[in-house]
């Protein structure tokens, strides 16, 4: 059985995958959200509900920027800086990040990433999905 070629959509905000199966997206075109407090975003241009086993997406922070709320999830998560500088505070300890510092959360764990350094820091998202999933704020 011959996998599917997604459909890509160039759409006003970038290109979107309108449609399951295998596909390649260059970052630069893909969808990005931003926000002042939380920095910017991408999800890879998946379709909604497409990666069903796991979330992956590139969070872009700039200093003092945060990727979400200090929190734990039922599932397991794994952190990979690609470039730049950011500050992780983990079980209310702090670790200073870099370029290919890489960070894994087991399920439970308390975390944050906040934007440190000069400029911007680049960090590849990779959480596992599944029913049961939940997210715990502190």
């Amino acid at each position: 059985m011959t996998a599917p070629e997604a459909k890509i959509e160039q759409t006003d905000e970038g290109m979107v995958v309108t449609s399951p199966g295998w596909f390649v997206v260059n970052m630069a075109d893909s969808v990005w959200t931003q926000d002042d407090r939380g920095g910017e975003w991408s999800t890879f241009g998946e379709p909604e509900g497409e990666f069903e086993q796991y979330g992956i997406g590139i969070h872009v922070l700039r200093p003092g920027q945060v990727n979400g709320l200090y929190h734990s999830e039922s599932v397991q998560e794994d952190f990979l800086v690609l470039s730049g500088e950011c500050l992780l505070l983990v079980e209310e300890e702090e670790r200073q990040l870099k370029a290919w510092d890489f960070m894994h959360f087991a399920p439970g764990t308390r975390h944050i990433c906040i934007g440190a350094g000069d400029g911007p820091c680049a960090i590849l998202m990779v959480g596992a999905r599944g029913e049961g999933k939940k997210l715990t704020t502190r």
